[in-house]
């Protein structure tokens, strides 16, 4: 069976999958959209797109726009960086499901400074950033909820980088 063929497929099956209500319960407990009124979800839950990735595939590219938050359903994703030799990355986060990715473009819909791959086959939810932004501009209780929300998220991977790279240190200078 062709591979487009077997995608397509399985793009269905997922879509079935989650049905509209399993849209609304997923990113209810997003991370990022956690205490957010009933309405707004709602509109959240008809823009957000079911995708299915292979293993390996990118999903946001280093230095690329991507217009798109991301939150895991099935699978994990690794978040990587280019390395100072060429051509080389380095997984700097992985991320599991019920975790997002793309959060920073609720700040900034300038180009992506990491990349995202499938490290094994996985299920998504895509969020579109504008209308979180738009979300934002309109109602000024989503804004403050988002924000903050995001912030959490931003603060807690920052803590765990640091931690990561005191551990690091520490095992050089021993």
């Amino acid at each position: 069976m062709p591979f487009e063929e077997s995608a397509a497929r399985t793009n269905t099956l997922q879509e079935r999958l989650l049905d509209t209500q399993d849209k609304g319960l997923l990113l209810a407990g997003c991370p990022l959209l956690v205490g957010l009124a009933r309405p707004f979800l709602e509109e959240l839950v008809r823009a957000a797109d079911v995708v299915t990735a292979y293993k390996g595939q990118t999903l946001m590219e280093e230095g690329e726009s991507c217009p798109h938050i991301m939150q895991v359903v099935r699978g994990r994703l690794e978040v990587r960086v280019e390395s100072i030799s060429p051509n080389m990355e380095i997984a700097i986060n992985k991320v599991a499901p019920g975790e997002i990715v793309g959060e920073t473009l609720l700040f900034d819909d300038g180009p992506r400074h990491v990349t995202v791959v499938a490290s094994e086959p996985a299920v998504l939810l895509q969020i579109p950033a504008a209308l979180l932004r738009e979300l934002c501009d309109r109602e000024p209780e989503v804004a403050r909820l988002l924000y903050r929300n995001a912030a959490g998220i931003l603060a807690a991977r920052l803590r765990r980088s640091n931690q990561r790279l005191v551990t690091h240190l520490r095992r050089l200078t021993y």
